[in-house]
Parts: C-alpha cells; structure tokens; sequence
C-alpha cells in the first residue's frame, strides 16, 4: 500500500555538517518513533488513498491489547469489502459474506510492516526533517526521503508530533512528481473501542495457506529459485505464499529495503503469454516466462518500484544454487 515531504532552510545548513551517508538524528528518531507508532497506537480514521486515476476512501480503527495487535479496515467506496488482522491472521470479508483467511500476516495498510529498519535506509535514502504542518487536525512533522538511486522512489512522510503516527504521505518518481498519494481526512487517537468493532461477520470461508520459503523450496517442483539482481539493500522481508489447490502452483518472495517493497511470483507457464509491464500510480507489474528447474514459469514482479526495476528483476531470475 503510499508517503511524502520537504525541505526547510535550518534543516538543509545542519545537513551539510553532517558526513555524506549519515541520516539526520532527528530524522532517525522520527522514523523509529513511525514504527512503533503503526504497532502500538490505538487510533481510528478516515484515509483518502490515490495511484494513477484510481482513489479510495477507507475507514480504519486500530488498537494493541497486550502486545496483540487488531485492525479493521471497511472500504467506503464501491462494493462493501472489509479486511480484519488479529495478531498473525487476516481475513478478507467480501460483499457476498465471503472470507478468505489467511494463517500469518501479510503487510497491510500504508506502510503496514514495510519498514524493517532505520539503520541501513541512509545508505539508499537521503533523509531529512524538513518542517511541520496541519494533517486533519493534527500537528505533524514532515520528512524527506529521496531515492539515492534510479532503481526506488523518494517519499515525503508527514508523522503525527505526540506520536510518529504516518498521517499522510507521498510517493515520487525521479521527476519528483506524486506517483501516489495517502491521507487522512479524520482522526482520533487512543478511542475507546468495543469488543465487537474488531469482530468479523459470519461467512463462508475460504482458507489460503501462507507457508515459510525454506519449506516450500525443500519439496514439490519447481521450487529452486531466486533473483540474480536486486538494488542494492533489498532483502527478503515476509514469509512466502502459496498457491491452490497446490502448494507448489505458485511460489511468492517478498522483499524490502526497508521502505519499499516488491514481491516476485513464479507460476507454471501453461500458455504462451507475452512478456511486458503496466503502472498504476507508484505500483508496477512486470511478466516474463523463464524455464526454471526444466519447466516454463511465468515470473511476475509486483511493487512500488520504478518499472524498469522489476523488469530487471524479472529476468534476473533463475535456478538457486
């Protein structure tokens, strides 16, 4: 799922002190502050996001009890669709009742679980607290994260002040133009919830196996994979999904650079299909067909990275020693 700032003149003079692949301390306090804050807070809103011509409103409440972290998501545009975390499970409420669960988390709002670290970002990003601003209501901080590279986007990130709370961001291509945009229109923070606001309507379920890549990988065919290439910092970031009714049909990486992330998929090729790549807003898709392990794969890379990033991912990739 986006982010965005800039740049005052205070901020810009004490950067120049600082060595050239340093990050702001002020800057990286906020970010770690921003980490905890998507955990740990209990908030409830309204959030705008837009990619390309496409926006959407969403309702969101968020809590931790103990240390177990609950979200509820509730799309207000379109067709009714609900998505409910409870520590390691997410299940997704379709309009017809139905659900699909699924047994571990995947990363799940702007941000949800992107970021991995603060420590090794400066490498790829330039960060800097440029200023301050009004977010629906709240006082926020606003930072700049600009691409060190081609191969990521920069970002603008407004946090809110008492909290590091991601309140509204931007994702810009090398241009520097907004590829996405996420904000708040609403907030409250620390409400008191009920029980029932984090319950899930009963429905027909559908479940969706999300297994750890060592064991995929160990068995079935197909399963020895990996990218030959990845900018610089990117890491495997999640566990792996599989695929239906096969575990094998489908295999799925995740990786991040702390900021970004992308997820490359392997699939059996049965037909021809043509290989290419599309944008919407930030989020890209690119298709090859490569033959690994003695069968034809379609690999797919899906991400908020710059196309020709997941092009080169794509046909890096190849059999894992």
């Amino acid at each position: 799922m986006g982010v965005t700032r800039r740049i005052g003149i205070t901020v810009l003079l004490w950067s120049l002190l600082l060595p050239a692949w340093g990050m702001a301390p002020d800057a990286r306090n906020w970010l770690m502050k921003m980490t905890q804050a998507r955990q740990q807070a209990s908030f409830e809103g309204v959030f705008v996001y837009s990619r390309g011509n496409d926006m959407t409103s969403m309702r969101i409440l968020h809590r931790n009890v103990a240390g177990l972290e609950q979200e509820r998501l509730i799309a207000l545009d379109g067709d009714r669709r609900e998505i409910v975390r409870t520590g390691d499970q997410v299940i997704c409420v379709f309009p017809d009742q139905r659900q699909v669960a699924l047994r571990q988390a995947l990363p799940g709002g702007p941000f949800g679980g992107a970021i991995l670290g603060v420590e090794p970002m400066d490498k790829f990003y330039d960060v800097n607290v440029v200023g301050t601003d009004r977010v629906a209501g709240v006082e926020a901080v606003e930072l700049a994260l600009m691409a060190r590279d081609a191969w990521r986007y920069s970002y603008r990130l407004w946090l809110e002040k008492q909290t590091g709370l991601l309140v509204k961001s931007l994702i810009l291509d090398h241009d520097g133009d907004a590829l996405e945009h996420f904000h708040f229109t609403s907030l409250t923070l620390d409400p008191v919830f009920d029980d029932k606001a984090f319950q899930v309507p009963d429905g027909r379920q559908v479940v969706q196996h999300v297994t750890d890549v060592a064991s995929a990988q160990a068995e079935g065919p197909g399963k020895r994979w990996a990218p030959g290439w990845l900018p610089d910092g990117f890491v495997r970031a999640t566990t792996e999904i599989s695929g239906k009714p096969d575990p094998m049909d489908t295999l799925a990486q995740t990786y991040s650079d702390g900021l970004a992330a992308l997820t490359i998929f392997a699939e059996p090729a049965d037909e021809a299909m043509p290989e290419g790549g599309m944008r919407m807003g930030a989020s890209v898709a690119y298709t090859t067909v490569r033959r690994l392990n003695g069968d034809k794969r379609r690999i797919t890379v899906v991400g908020e990275v710059p196309l020709a990033t997941a092009r080169k991912i794509a046909l890096s990739v190849g059999e894992a020693p």
